[in-house]
């Protein structure tokens, strides 16, 4: 897992709705981290919006 996957993932188990970067660039990152955290069966994502992701941590 990636860090900023990790850092995401904890941020999750703390509130279930985690908030973009505003920088386009970083904003992607995040992006491919939700989905490598989706893909380990770390979370489920429950609604997807421009500013932020709403997720069950399982």
């Amino acid at each position: 897992m990636s860090e900023l996957a990790e850092q995401i993932y904890e941020a999750l188990k703390i509130r279930d709705q985690y908030n973009y970067s505003t920088d386009p660039i970083i904003k992607d990152l995040e992006a491919k981290a939700l989905k490598e955290l989706e893909n380990a069966n770390y979370i489920t994502i429950k609604a997807r919006t421009i500013g932020y992701v709403i997720a069950d941590v399982l």
